[in-house]
């Protein structure tokens, strides 16, 4: 997104990828604007990854945390903490989708896109009233008989949509992956069957998007088709979300409706959404 909107080259590295190997990322770190984002604003791979570059390199840091006056907080330059996002629960849903808007609001900062800032507010302020709307179809699409999940979206909000794959995963403990759109028709989608749910976000007039929706019903999985506006999709249930303004604004309700199935789901697969077995708050190395 800050390449995209912000028009700053822009990279995304795994915390713990640069704890180990910080030499490999010492020209990278060189100064660079790092942003770091975390829940507890303690994750150890991101403070130790930010201290070991700290040696290395010469750079600024942005820290964005769910707590106030952390680690990460300490150690950044600027630091921008949200204590009202945190989530109690193991699982991060609420801290996510907050994490995702603060993003997506900078890189619109930077490029001077203030019609991106004013679609991401319209799409929060929305959020309530979608839920409600959709709160009988999230339960339905639950108590289907899948037991994986796939999810599959583009650009600006794949990351996101990674996340949302993460959440079956971690909230009703069935598989969940992650692929761009038309990507899953080279060889994942040989395994799409009966026992799939595939959750696709439709962009615009959606023509490839909806013909690969059409083949995944063909094969018998259980699809979940996000759209702007009204479509007809036969054989899938349809999310109409309202969202404008493009890719960025759709995040904030594509990222929902993953949770809200996998939180539905946990009821029928008798999952603890708050507590999964083995996965604590944050990690601590």
């Amino acid at each position: 997104m800050m390449l995209m909107h912000g028009g700053k080259p822009a990279f995304a590295f795994t915390a713990g990828d640069v704890m180990l190997h910080p030499d490999s990322y010492r020209s990278v770190f060189d100064n660079a604007a790092v942003v770091t984002i975390s829940r507890s604003g303690s994750t150890s791979e991101v403070v130790y990854a930010l201290d070991a570059m700290r040696t290395r390199s010469a750079f600024d840091a942005l820290t964005i945390n769910c707590v106030a006056d952390s680690l990460l907080s300490e150690r950044g330059a600027v630091a921008i903490d949200m204590p009202w996002a945190f989530d109690k629960s193991v699982c991060q849903t609420r801290c996510v989708s907050c994490l995702y808007y603060t993003v997506a609001s900078l890189a619109a900062m930077v490029g001077n896109k203030p019609d991106i800032i004013t679609e991401l507010a319209r799409a929060a302020g929305s959020l309530s009233a979608f839920i409600r709307d959709n709160e009988e179809a999230f339960g339905r699409i639950a108590s289907g008989s899948w037991t994986n999940a796939v999810v599959l979206a583009d650009a600006e909000i794949s990351g996101l949509s990674e996340e949302g794959a993460l959440a079956y995963r971690e909230i009703c403990q069935v598989p969940g992956v992650f692929f761009n759109v038309l990507d899953c028709r080279h060889g994942p989608m040989v395994l799409f069957d009966a026992e799939t749910l595939v959750v696709v976000q439709l962009t615009g007039d959606g023509e490839h998007e909806r013909k690969l929706a059409e083949d995944a019903v063909a094969k018998g999985c259980r699809v979940v088709a996000v759209s702007d506006t009204p479509i007809t999709l036969d054989g899938a249930t349809v999310i109409v979300t309202g969202a404008t303004g493009g890719q960025v604004a759709r995040g904030v309700y594509f990222i929902l409706v993953n949770q809200f199935i996998s939180l539905r789901k946990a009821a029928v697969t008798g999952a603890d959404p708050d507590k999964p077995d083995g996965l604590l708050p944050w990690i601590k190395l």
